[in-house]
């Protein structure tokens, strides 16, 4: 991983190498840390595969260390995201598969960068079935990509997932939502815009791009 310092335009690379694990994706919290994804793919003598877990990467500079294991394999993370203000300020959404996708919540301990486990916002017999990536609104919604069917929007009271919108695939790869609520959605060659009801501005930019695996909102 690249840590780029704005004020000072310094460049550090952290080693997050793991054998045998894939690191899939990052987030930073409010504090300047940063929680890193890291997919378990070997499997022990007895055949059993090896638990996935979160990294933590200190914002100031301290040792890279474990925040939170999934004790239950195989478990597949894919996408992670900082609740960004209110009452739940940085807690951590986590998209995760076993047995079917599911987001669930964790918050800091309060003991160095440790989690413990909230609760599961929603279960895999609601998630869409091929899950890709998730946001989180302006106003504290919650928005989740299908590969292939598009946009889905999260009721968390009563914990139904709702399409939407006029988003469809196959190839959506992640999703990021702006501050005034458009959805960005990357493909797997280019990117698409949305306003906050799901329906598309504009045709796409960034039309013929390799391959897009992640995408940014700054």
């Amino acid at each position: 991983m690249i840590r780029f310092d704005v004020d000072t335009q310094t460049v550090e690379f952290l080693n997050l190498y793991h054998p045998g694990a894939v690191a899939r994706d990052v987030y930073p919290d409010p504090d300047g840390d940063m929680y890193v994804l890291k997919n378990s793919n070997m499997k022990g003598e007895s055949g059993r595969q090896y638990d996935s877990w979160i990294e933590l990467v200190p914002g100031d500079g301290g040792a890279i260390d474990t925040a939170y294991i999934f004790y239950d394999p195989p478990t597949t993370l894919r996408d992670l995201q900082v609740w960004p203000f209110g009452e739940r300020a940085g807690n951590l959404l986590v998209l995760v598969y076993s047995d079917g996708w599911s987001l669930i919540e964790l918050e800091r301990t309060g003991v160095g960068g440790a989690l413990e486990f909230v609760g599961t916002i929603v279960g895999s017999g609601m998630m869409p079935v091929n899950a890709v990536g998730f946001a989180i609104t302006p106003d504290g919604g919650i928005v989740v990509v299908d590969y292939t069917d598009g946009l889905f929007y999260i009721d968390e009271e009563y914990g139904y997932v709702w399409g939407f919108g006029d988003a469809y695939g196959p190839g959506y790869m992640d999703i990021e939502i702006d501050a005034n609520g458009i959805i960005y959605l990357a493909s797997t060659n280019r990117i698409e815009r949305y306003d906050s009801d799901g329906y598309q501005i504009e045709g796409p930019f960034g039309v013929d791009l390799a391959w897009l695996c992640a995408i940014g909102v700054a």
